[in-house]
């Protein structure tokens, strides 16, 4: 089985924006990053074009959307646990739900989070907002028009066409 989690390129880029900055890897604007050949929008295309085209026949692979496990995260985790094959009492199935929350990942990462993470930026968090279409207020046209001339193919494909 091959379980693929897909995000929105558009909150790719954000989340990765400000993961570079946290990091101190990456400096300029989120244009800059959007456009970036090592970086930007291409190469999420590509990772996802290369998963795509790439699967072996008889392969079981499936696309899960992140925006699914915040929006209804029962019916995901039920159905990426079918995929797999394993069966959760009601007990197991709301303690993966807790563990996977977002509020418990967050806390997760203060009371174990990574030294190494924060050596640029004491303050960097890994683990964020986690919101969906936060792009909405950081992204402009430009580069939103960017992305779509980029991505949109894909991004029509998966139903990330807002």
């Amino acid at each position: 089985n091959v379980i693929y989690i897909l995000r929105d390129p558009r909150s790719v880029m954000v989340s990765y924006y400000k993961y570079l900055l946290g990091l101190g890897q990456f400096r300029g604007e989120i244009g800059d990053l959007i456009r970036d050949k090592n970086y930007g929008i291409k190469t999420w295309t590509n990772h996802l074009e290369s998963w795509l085209d790439g699967i072996v026949p008889g392969t079981c692979f499936k696309i899960f959307k992140y925006e699914d496990f915040k929006l209804n995260p029962e019916h995901s985790v039920r159905n990426l646990a079918q995929l797999i094959g394993v069966n959760l009492s009601d007990e197991e199935f709301k303690r993966v739900l807790f563990k996977s929350n977002f509020e418990n990942m967050k806390k997760l990462e203060e009371d174990t989070g990574s030294f190494a993470l924060k050596k640029h930026d004491p303050d960097f968090k890994f683990i964020r907002k986690g919101e969906i279409a936060e792009w909405k207020n950081i992204l402009n046209n430009v580069d939103l028009h960017y992305i779509k001339g980029k991505a949109d193919y894909l991004m029509s494909r998966f139903g990330y066409t807002d």
